[in-house]
């Protein structure tokens, strides 16, 4: 197969003096509120992602972290230029003759399916656009003779744009660098930096002004 890599920038300007101690495993957080619900990613690689979900909305923020030896979490955040959205493509068997119908797959920064409702736009050989959505598997199919290029809708909320991929004769499976819990939502709002007070523990994280548990550890 056809590795195609987009290298991640990673975004370090003034992040010299926050020495980043971080986990040695990711570890997801969660907490739910009636029909909302909240998470919190903090990531091997020393980034965190927070998100806040309900009723079709989502707000989002991701940046760096570090763990001190009490175990009190600071957060600087980051805007969302300083993570491309995809890390890979890779090109699978290519179709010949008169095959027409390729896969295209979308996984999520762990790998796992972008399941369900992720938005993929297609212009079509006489530049008309159409709407399709990923099944449970993460997957669209595309009649190769169709279709010319596809657009990653949901990254317009997130970049103000959705640069195209062009559409060849090979099935495609595309890694994207942001987590499934960002891709949920149709709807989607840059969260502001807010000020946090979270200590990681065996539970979750504890907020130690309000004293109990804002995420527990899934």
């Amino acid at each position: 197969m056809k590795l195609i890599v987009i290298s991640s920038f990673i975004f370090l300007t003034a992040f010299t003096h926050f020495a980043v101690a971080q986990v040695k495993r990711t570890k997801h957080f969660s907490s739910q509120d009636g029909l909302c619900s909240r998470s919190f990613i903090l990531d091997s690689t020393g980034y965190f992602f927070k998100e806040w979900g309900c009723e079709g909305k989502s707000r989002i923020s991701f940046g760096r972290y570090k763990i001190d030896d009490k175990k009190n979490i600071s957060l600087q955040f980051l805007p969302f230029d300083s993570i491309l959205p995809i890390n890979k493509i890779v090109e699978g068997k290519r179709l010949e003759g008169l095959d027409s119908i390729l896969t295209i797959a979308l996984y999520d920064r762990y790998k796992k399916p972008v399941s369900l409702n992720f938005g993929v736009r297609l212009a079509d050989t006489s530049n008309q656009v159409h709407e399709m959505w990923t099944d449970e598997s993460g997957q669209i199919e595309v009649n190769r003779f169709v279709f010319k290029e596809l657009a990653l809708v949901q990254f317009l909320a997130i970049y103000g744009e959705a640069n195209g991929i062009v559409i060849k004769n090979n099935s495609l499976d595309i890694y994207l660098n942001l987590p499934g819990l960002f891709l949920q939502y149709p709807e989607l709002q840059l969260d502001k930096p807010q000020k946090v007070n979270l200590r990681l523990s065996s539970q979750g994280l504890y907020n130690f002004k309000t004293m109990r548990i804002d995420y527990k550890l899934d």
